[in-house]
């Protein structure tokens, strides 16, 4: 589930995780950690030691969920910072953070995972864009300009309206080169002081980050972060229309038009809206993949077996939260993986949905698995 401004992403109070060294065969990431701190302000040189030392020892996989799966590329890591004052560097190659006493941070494995298979692999040279064109879907898979099943690795910033200060081209050059990422979420905020209040406040966020990404060579997913988006779709059409109208004939571009549905009907409330939002995304861009959220917090991705939406580059979304989530969400990506829907992680964590309880190793692990080895 998405994480909320009460909520730490992922980790535990009060101690460090000191995670094992991967297995010569795994991508580096980062499983999740969460501390108090109780100090006015921590030394920025020790916290760039520490995230730097705890982000390269830590092993699992990101970025998408297809027949097979396999990170990428190097470091796919996901910084989260809930309840936090800290500012990340947008000239300098260190992470100095500023904390407040008695303030949670938490640095996460949250990820964009692209469905499928063995991914190409990038030469420092080249960006992702270049490897891998504009991504479509191929049965279950998606696949990069080759044909082959395309592999990304990259982060979610915050809610837009919460955390602002992230949505910098500084920001997306800095996690380019010294998180190595290959893609970045922009969550844009439609309630709560988001979209509908000022859209173009939050317009003006999503695009910044966009331009960045394009510089850079990344992918860019447009996420309209939101549970209820089909009680405004007319905001939606509008926001994604124009989006569409602007960068559409730019392969980095992912729209993400629904992050996480409730409880709610797919044939009758999800499905609905997705194709007007769909309809206006498709009247300026032919082309680029759109990726539509799923019931129950983007996790029923099974319910979209007998009713799919009718666009040749459509995947659906699956969020897992390893505390929470077990073998029986699982089963039912595999579910809809064997029906031949494509899937993509765009959201995940380490420890429970609600973002507390400690990181569970053994779970993470069991989805690493899954998301590296599923027929």
């Amino acid at each position: 589930m998405t994480c909320h401004p009460a909520r730490s992403n992922t980790g535990f109070q009060n101690r460090y995780y000191q995670p094992p060294p991967p297995a010569p065969w795994i991508m580096t990431a980062t499983f999740g950690l969460a501390a108090v701190i109780d100090s006015v302000q921590m030394a920025a040189s020790m916290a760039s030691i520490f995230l730097r030392a705890m982000c390269g020892r830590v092993a699992s996989r990101g970025w998408g969920l297809g027949r097979r799966f396999q990170l990428g590329y190097r470091n796919p890591w996901c910084l989260r910072l809930t309840k936090t004052v800290a500012e990340l560097p947008h000239s300098k190659g260190n992470s100095p953070f500023r904390y407040s006493k008695g303030m949670v941070f938490s640095i996460g494995l949250a990820a964009m995972v692209l469905a499928a298979g063995l991914g190409s692999e990038m030469s420092p040279q080249a960006s992702p864009v270049d490897v891998h064109g504009r991504l479509q879907v191929k049965g279950n898979r998606i696949v990069g300009k080759d044909g082959k099943p395309a592999s990304l690795a990259g982060m979610s910033l915050f809610w837009s309206q919460w955390m602002p200060q992230y949505y910098t081209a500084g920001t997306v050059a800095w996690l380019k080169s010294d998180f190595k990422s290959t893609g970045v979420r922009a969550a844009i905020a439609v309630g709560s002081g988001g979209y509908l209040t000022q859209p173009d406040v939050e317009t003006k966020k999503a695009h910044a980050v966009v331009d960045a990404a394009i510089k850079q060579g990344m992918y860019v997913l447009v996420d309209w972060h939101s549970h209820d988006p089909e009680k405004t779709p007319e905001a939606a059409e509008k926001f994604f229309g124009e989006l569409a109208a602007k960068y559409g004939d730019k392969p980095n571009l992912i729209y993400e038009i629904y992050n996480e549905p409730l409880k709610v009907s797919w044939s009758q409330v999800i499905k609905p809206y997705a194709e007007r939002v769909i309809a206006a995304i498709r009247k300026h861009d032919k082309d680029n993949l759109i990726i539509v959220g799923t019931p129950t917090w983007s996790q029923d991705v099974d319910a979209v077996i007998p009713d799919p939406i009718k666009d040749p580059n459509v995947a659906y979304t699956l969020h897992f939260y390893a505390g929470t989530h077990k073998q029986y969400l699982r089963d039912k990506a595999q579910k809809a993986l064997d029906a031949g829907l494509a899937l993509m992680v765009t959201e995940w964590g380490t420890v429970n949905a609600d973002g507390d309880g400690k990181v569970d190793r053994e779970s993470t692990q069991a989805w690493m698995d899954f998301m590296a080895n599923s027929p």
